[in-house]
């Protein structure tokens, strides 16, 4: 994938090294790939701050809850694997419990449509 977007990016944008203003979120993963290839390039990057980001684009500034945080767990899985017969649902079960006992809000499985992913659920 990061050779296919480096590729693009050369045939778009060019590969003559200049001055870059890197606008994707730092909390998004596509980030990486363009800070990468910036660099990769000889380009000089410049990072947009968060709250510069809000001020920009007129967003309304958020405000931070007093809530506190609820917690789950999500099982991602298939049911391929090395477990032994009869312990199948032990991870699930223990952690089940964990969660009763700790406050969790929630236990997420994965759903079965016919096919191996989420096979034990």
């Amino acid at each position: 994938m990061t050779l296919n977007f480096f590729c693009g990016m050369d045939d778009v944008i060019g590969t003559e090294p200049g001055v870059w203003l890197a606008v994707t979120s730092v909390s998004f993963d596509i980030s990486v790939l363009e800070i990468f290839w910036t660099l990769a390039r000889g380009f000089e990057v410049i990072i947009q701050g968060e709250t510069d980001r809000s001020s920009l684009s007129g967003a309304p500034t958020v405000e931070v809850s007093d809530t506190p945080m609820d917690f789950g767990l999500f099982y991602f899985s298939s049911s391929q694997g090395d477990a032994r017969p009869g312990e199948t649902y032990k991870l699930l079960i223990e952690g089940a419990k964990y969660a009763d006992q700790n406050g969790f809000q929630s236990v997420w499985t994965p759903e079965r449509h016919f096919h191996e992913f989420g096979g034990i659920f």
